[in-house]
């Protein structure tokens, strides 16, 4: 059987047995979030985020990992989102300095600010940057609950499940650019 990235499953088994089982994991975790305070300290990297996020949730990766992560405000889920380097996008999502780093700051930013437009003239006028800075300052209040998932197809159709099981419509978005 010819498969797209190693999955040996169908859409119903899917979407039936495969989506719900990481939903339920998703939830467990959720009742122990990180506080992203944590990550924004002087001097804090990828590696201590890894360890700090092993160590929360009892993980024995030795290498950033793929996985979905959710943000959430005073228990209201806020955002769910993917990455194939969960610790490193974390680290982005506070520290980032560019609207392709923190893309959710961005978001948040045009948002507050009431701007559309093109990203890069955005991030170059002061009043957006004020938003963008504001926002990357809010994310890091939140809390952070994670999930593994190995298989990209999987993680993919985790987060369009995860963002419309939690109501993340405020920030979650599935259009392309």
């Amino acid at each position: 059987m010819k498969t797209i990235d190693s999955v040996n499953k169908t859409f119903e088994q899917l979407s039936i047995e495969t989506m719900p089982k990481y939903f339920t994991l998703l939830l467990e975790r959720m009742k122990n979030p990180i506080e992203m305070l944590y990550f924004i300290e002087s001097g804090l990297g990828e590696q201590t985020i890894l360890n700090k996020i092993n160590l929360h949730y009892g993980f024995s990766m030795d290498g950033d990992f793929s996985g979905c992560y959710v943000f959430s405000e005073k228990g209201k889920h806020q955002y769910v989102g993917i990455s194939k380097s969960v610790a490193k996008r974390l680290y982005q999502h506070v520290k980032g300095k560019t609207h392709n780093q923190a893309t959710l700051a961005y978001n948040i930013a045009k948002i507050t600010s009431g701007r559309v437009g093109e990203r890069e003239k955005n991030m170059e006028d002061p009043d957006f940057q004020e938003h963008f800075e504001k926002a990357k300052k809010k994310n890091s209040t939140w809390t952070v609950s994670i999930i593994d998932i190995k298989n990209p197809v999987e993680l993919y159709l985790f987060e369009l499940f995860a963002s419309l099981k939690l109501n993340t419509y405020e920030f979650n978005t599935f259009e392309t650019h």
